[in-house]
């Protein structure tokens, strides 16, 4: 068979971050949802994914987040604002999930401060700035050049503890605004404030979409560990060497494995083990 233009097809296990991320609903003061429309945390983290290319789901609930963190879908774990603090049993597991080689990133918003997610991050939580308006500094391994952005709500204040765990910034030139820490093999990083609502603040969604993308780029594991009855997430490149053209593509399993998720509209067909792309 002559295919014209010719194309080229490249096939590979995927090092593109795979994000479960956390963002508590629009509610009501007694705490009832009262939209569908998402929070700013939410917009900001769909737009930055979408460009990292990431392969994503965000979830409301610690009983959503739960089934999809047992799922193997994911190697990154983003907690931008749970709405409300999580139970020991999901602290328990996530500090497993990052020693083996797992990301997590957390914000002054994620209601995680106990001792056990500390060691994740390398910190020890001495509580929180009021409410307000102030100017962070965030530099390496984020910005080559440190940049300043505008924080507002309340933040965190910590300290680092641990000799693997360094400060990306500070706000106010005085609290740290990121820190970074290795554990394990895996990655902590603690967001001392709130994206969601100092983008509001600023009126900006721009910086600090770009913030959250370059957080996950600089955290997310940058090797896929593949192990028996496992999730292996693979990348299907089509590039056209020549002028461009519709194509359908399709593309067929081993019967001994399942397909579980194909991302960008991808059609399957459970009965045949395919994936068709239009």
């Amino acid at each position: 068979m002559v295919v014209k233009p010719p194309l080229k097809v490249t096939k590979a296990i995927s090092i593109l971050p795979r994000v479960l991320v956390w963002t508590k609903p629009v509610v009501s003061g007694q705490g009832t949802v009262v939209s569908s429309e998402p929070t700013t945390n939410e917009k900001l983290a769909i737009d930055a994914l979408t460009k990292l290319g990431a392969y994503y789901k965000v979830v409301h609930t610690e009983s959503e987040f739960i089934e999809h963190m047992r799922s193997g879908y994911y190697n990154t774990y983003a907690l931008l604002d749970t709405g409300k603090p999580t139970t020991d049993g999901l602290t328990t597991e996530l500090v497993e999930k990052v020693y083996g080689g797992d990301s997590l990133v957390l914000t002054g918003s994620s209601s995680m401060d106990d001792i056990k997610i500390s060691e994740i991050t390398g910190t020890k939580f001495t509580g929180y700035l009021p409410d307000g308006v102030r100017t962070a500094t965030i530099g390496m391994p984020f910005y080559e050049q440190p940049v300043n952005i505008t924080t507002a709500g309340k933040a965190q204040k910590a300290t680092i503890t641990s000799a693997t765990a360094y400060a990306s910034g500070a706000i106010a030139d005085i609290y740290l605004s990121v820190i970074v820490n290795g554990y394990g093999k895996g990655k902590g990083v603690l967001v001392a404030f709130d994206l969601g609502k100092s983008s509001d603040s600023a009126n900006d969604m721009t910086t600090y979409s770009a913030l959250f993308g370059r957080i996950i780029g600089n955290t997310a594991p940058i090797e896929t560990r593949l192990i028996p009855e496992g999730v292996a997430p693979v990348e299907i490149t089509v590039e056209s060497i020549g002028s461009a053209f519709d194509l359908n593509v399709v593309e067929k399993a081993d019967s001994r494995m399942a397909i579980l998720d194909a991302a960008l509209n991808g059609s399957i067909d459970s009965i045949n083990s395919t994936v068709t792309w239009s």
